[in-house]
């Protein structure tokens, strides 16, 4: 079996297996990972307004599993470095300080790296051609076929 033979499934795997670990190993010279990046990375496009805790889990529940931190750990490590600061508990938000934006600021050059590394030999339209490709694999399998046969429907 060659690399093409191999189906879209082995490639997604290995892509986001990948894509944890570089991250992760990236990341761990400012003690943080993938999922520090994420949420430190939603709350700065929607700064400066805040946003709740259960957005934020929203947002970012396919990329979480059982096993890793979880996002309550996550938003403790963000406010234990004076990056975040939560809102009272009947709201449920939280927010970025100055602290935050500059370590955001200083993260996403990490991550730069990181996604020029995953991009080299591609361009932007290769990117977003494949993105565009798996949103609608993803929206295609989103809702139960309309068929008897259980063969997909057409557009």
């Amino acid at each position: 079996m060659t690399d093409l033979d191999k189906p879209i499934g082995y490639w997604l795997r290995l892509l986001n297996d990948r894509i944890e670990r570089r991250f992760d190993a990236d990341l761990a010279s400012q003690g943080l990972g993938r999922r520090h990046w994420q949420v430190l990375h939603l709350l700065a496009r929607n700064d400066p307004q805040a946003t709740s805790v259960a957005a934020i889990a929203s947002a970012l529940d396919p990329f979480w599993s059982a096993e890793e931190v979880s996002l309550a750990e996550v938003l403790g490590d963000l406010s234990a470095r004076g990056w975040t600061t939560l809102g009272p508990a009947d709201d449920g938000s939280v927010a970025l300080t100055e602290a935050g934006r500059d370590g955001h600021a200083q993260v996403h050059q990490l991550v730069e790296v990181t996604r020029a590394a995953l991009m080299d030999g591609l361009e932007p339209h290769d990117y977003v051609g494949t993105v565009a490709v798996l949103a609608r694999m993803a929206e295609n399998l989103a809702a139960p076929s309309a068929r008897p046969d259980g063969q997909p429907t057409r557009r």
